[in-house]
């Protein structure tokens, strides 16, 4: 992942990375957004400040408002491989039962 000024923002968003990889089957790649909420509800500005931070201010941001990834779509999957193809309610249900199969069903969100 790379900001349009060709810098590194992978780290910015390194917590919601690893929670997926403690909490999704491996293989699996999913559509989604990473959002931070702020006093109940989405803040796009903080989202925007946090994407464009160094590493550094990105931590201590986190610490503050710590960000959430919001997942709509399957993509690719271990044992179904490319699943793009597929219509709609076949990739939802994918969705769900990769999520329910993962410590993510006895979480509200993915919080880093």
């Amino acid at each position: 992942m790379q900001a349009r000024s060709g810098r590194d923002v992978t780290v910015v968003w390194m917590g919601l990375a690893l929670a997926a990889f403690d909490m999704l089957p491996p293989g699996v790649v999913l559509d989604g957004e990473a959002v931070i909420y702020a006093q109940g509800k989405i803040d796009f500005a903080a989202a925007q400040s946090r994407a464009l931070s160094t590493p550094a201010r990105a931590r201590r941001l986190a610490e503050d408002l710590p960000a959430h990834f919001v997942a709509w779509d399957v993509l690719l999957h271990l044992e179904n491989g490319d699943v793009r193809a597929r219509l709609d309610d076949g990739r939802r249900a994918l969705l769900l039962t990769c999520c329910r199969s993962t410590a993510y069903s006895r979480r509200s969100s993915w919080c880093r």
